[in-house]
């Protein structure tokens, strides 16, 4: 996996793990309108007796994550393609093999 790839999602994680908010269930179940609303700007942890138990964010901040765990799944899957020490196939014996020309 690229370094700086690699670097630039943990990055963000880091802002934004940073700029949580924390709240105890009892609190969060209490809030929960102020809840959701904080959770659009930012994430809120959420603990039980100190022990955390859940994370309520935005659609779109969990749309992101999850577009950046595929991503870096690509990436992992490129370098170890790469590394592959196997015989390749031609990309015009793929083609012909599915009759693409």
């Amino acid at each position: 996996m690229s370094w700086t790839v690699n670097n630039m999602y943990i990055s963000k994680l880091i802002l934004y793990i940073n700029a949580m908010k924390e709240l105890s269930v009892t609190e969060a179940r209490e809030q929960l309108p102020a809840v959701l609303n904080q959770a659009k700007k930012k994430p809120v942890w959420i603990t039980r007796h100190g022990v955390d138990v859940a994370v309520v964010i935005s659609p779109e901040l969990f749309e992101s994550l999850v577009e950046a765990q595929e991503e870096l799944e690509d990436i992992a899957a490129v370098d170890e393609a790469m590394l592959d020490k196997s015989p390749k196939i031609p990309w015009a014996q793929v083609k012909k093999d599915l009759k693409l020309d």
